[in-house]
């Protein structure tokens, strides 16, 4: 066993020692630079990968059939077990989605009532518009017009999936108001926050203004979204009430008048054709009447009879019985010896 000398240890000490004592030299001399490192041609900050969703209407329509097909790959993803924790997220919106779809498939197969049945459908609807409207409508849109931005701001990462800017107040992608856009721009902003222009660090004091306020919107709408959220799909449910009924009434009357049209199959031209009678029918017409000037005329009698069948002859019961009630009407507005054959026919 080989053990080192004293004097081997002795060198290894001082060797260290004058190797601390260089680092320490080393140390002070780049302590005692008073000339500035220049680092602006050397470190420059990376150009966000990531954008923000536009607010305007065109733009948010584009990405709907891009959340869809995220969704389903979501859902794909997840049954094969490789889905990640984004992906995992966005299941929640999918079961919402598909579980409000059965309980209103259910309810509605408890009803016979056909405008039930929509209506349950609806409702489910209405609640899921509720949900997006009312944080839009309620609390995003007065506090845009009072400071200016929009705390409900979406924007896309570098892997091409859709966030909140300020979802998480610790981590805020405040790189990508690049200042392209009006609403992208930091100092339109803090112009709206009524922020100095003559402070230090403006962007940096309108950037911890503009977290305070997304936190405070958040947190309000937390609050209030269990109350509001129900209201507001009720108050949908009745203003579409109205036009779901008027259109379902219409809808009804349409099917009843062509099943009518089935059981009783007469055209407009057929209900013509027992109006116009040639010389000889008026002349028969005209003989009844004659003969039969005192004889007494009601729905029973064999004179009615015998009048309808000169008129209609080839028609079933239904139409000859509107036809002698029309011919009662027109008797007890005349007189019989004002009976012509042609005032019955103009008048049936």
């Amino acid at each position: 066993m080989n053990i080192n000398s004293v004097n081997q240890f002795r060198l290894n000490q001082l060797s260290f020692q004058k190797k601390e004592k260089n680092n320490k030299q080393e140390e002070k001399s780049y302590l005692k630079t008073r000339r500035p490192i220049g680092t602006k041609k050397k470190i420059k900050p990376l150009p966000p990968k990531g954008h923000l969703v536009d607010d305007s209407f065109s733009e948010k329509i584009k990405y709907v059939g891009e959340d869809i097909k995220y969704e389903l790959n979501s859902v794909k993803n997840g049954y094969n077990g490789v889905a990640k924790d984004h992906q995992l997220g966005r299941l929640n919106d999918v079961g919402l989605k598909l579980g409000g779809l059965t309980i209103a498939a259910y309810l509605a197969s408890r009803t016979q009532n056909p405008k039930a049945r929509l209506m349950e459908y609806l409702g489910f609807g209405t609640f899921l518009a509720s949900m997006s409207l009312y944080p839009k409508l309620a609390l995003n849109a007065p506090a845009r017009a009072i400071h200016g931005f929009d705390f409900d701001k979406e924007f896309i990462d570098d892997q091409g999936r859709k966030k909140s800017v300020f979802q998480d107040s610790n981590y805020i992608p405040y790189d990508m108001y690049t200042g392209n856009k009006p609403s992208e721009d930091l100092s339109i902003i803090a112009d709206k926050l009524g922020i100095p222009r003559n402070i230090k660090n403006r962007d940096e004091v309108t950037k911890e203004q503009m977290r305070k306020i997304a936190t405070q919107n958040n947190t309000l709408w937390m609050l209030t979204a269990g109350f509001a959220t129900p209201v507001g799909a009720a108050l949908l449910c009745n203003l579409i009430d109205k036009p779901v009924t008027k259109g379902f009434e219409s809808a009804i009357l349409k099917s009843t008048k062509k099943e009518m049209e089935k059981l009783v199959p007469v055209t407009d031209n057929n209900i013509d054709s027992y109006k116009v009678l040639d010389k000889k029918g008026l002349k028969k017409l005209n003989k009844i009447l004659e003969n039969n000037e005192n004889a007494s005329l009601s729905m029973n009698s064999p004179l009615l009879r015998n009048i309808v069948s000169t008129i209609a002859p080839d028609n079933d019961k239904i139409i000859d019985k509107a036809i002698a009630k029309d011919i009662i009407d027109f008797a007890s507005k005349h007189s019989k010896k004002e009976f012509e054959a042609k005032e019955f026919i103009n008048f049936v």
